[in-house]
């Protein structure tokens, strides 16, 4: 039969165990539920794909938004333990409790900024448009990845994240490129031409001309010049080549030797010297078939076709003085 001394030492344990645990409660709620004193208000912090609770809990403790990533991890895996990855902005001081639930719930508390990219903006365009609406996007690398992109890039209205990275913005537009041209990939294929060739001369198309029915008309004379085997002699390609317009191209551009110079070289350019809108590429795979071989746009941007180099050389005459 125990003492009464063994009894009573038994019960103080146990109650000082308890005591403890209670004390031990207490102290991470008060210190899970006060901020840092050197919070990084205002710092965007970014949780790579794949990171690890504990990875994350040690990021952020080197980075001043939690006190201990022992109480970090412990509110996280409460609230599920599944830490979701991309950017988090801390616009004022935050709990770890508060931290961890953001983390668990994909809060990123960043803002949308809405992106208008126009037709036949360029992968250079598109690159300061960005820049413009948010300062800190990583310009250079965008240019540098989505060059090879060209014509794939879909102009559209976006509404990005204000961290969004070269890779979200290339992916992104990419994929409303291919969900936009699904419904079109049959009369790509009726067209008998390529998916490349259809974008790359919806590119010119969309620089060339205005209104549809020019485009279709002016797609009916570059389809038909490069049937028969004719040079394009297009002025898009010298945009993409120095940022030039029709009226400042030079006789000394028009001897560049480079595959976009479509007056030197017969056929397409090597790819997409823009990124076309939906109605240029609807109005390149459905051409309006004429009589004519020529034309070009007047300083006010009115179209003048001719069906032979005589009528075309007195049209301009009579519209480019």
């Amino acid at each position: 039969m125990e003492s009464y001394a063994s009894t009573i030492r038994k019960y103080v344990i146990v109650i000082g165990s308890l005591a403890l645990l209670i004390a031990g409660v207490l102290v991470m709620i008060v210190l899970g539920s006060i901020p840092t004193s050197d919070f990084p208000v205002g710092h965007t912090i970014n949780i790579d794909k794949g990171s690890s609770l504990s990875s994350t809990a040690d990021k952020l403790s080197t980075k001043g938004i939690i006190r201990s990533p022992f109480i970090f991890k412990v509110y996280s895996l409460i609230l599920g333990g599944n830490i979701k990855a991309g950017g988090y902005r801390f616009n004022s001081p935050q709990s770890a409790l508060r931290i961890a639930s953001r983390l668990t719930s994909a809060e990123f508390g960043l803002h949308h900024v809405k992106i208008t990219i126009p037709e036949g903006s360029d992968v250079q365009d598109i690159a300061w448009i960005i820049l413009r609406a948010i300062p800190n996007f990583n310009a250079p690398r965008f240019f540098g990845l989505a060059t090879e992109k060209e014509g794939y890039l879909f102009p559209d209205t976006y509404f990005f994240y204000e961290n969004a990275s070269a890779e979200d913005v290339i992916s992104t537009m990419e994929s409303v490129f291919n969900l936009r041209m699904e419904p079109l990939m049959t009369s790509v294929d009726e067209s008998g031409r390529t998916l490349s060739e259809v974008i790359t001369m919806a590119s010119i198309v969309e620089r060339e001309a205005v209104t549809v029915e020019d485009r279709r008309i002016v797609a009916g004379i570059l389809w038909k010049r490069l049937d028969a085997g004719m040079a394009l002699q297009v002025d898009a390609p010298f945009w993409h080549l120095f940022r030039k317009g029709t009226r400042q191209i030079s006789a000394d551009d028009l001897r560049i030797n480079s595959p976009y110079n479509t007056y030197r070289f017969r056929g397409l350019p090597p790819g997409p010297i823009a990124n076309p809108g939906l109605a240029a590429i609807k109005d390149t795979l459905d051409p309006i078939v004429t009589r004519y071989w020529y034309y070009l746009s007047d300083k006010e941007g009115g179209m003048h076709y001719a069906t032979t180099l005589e009528e075309h050389s007195a049209n301009k005459s009579r519209y480019l003085r």
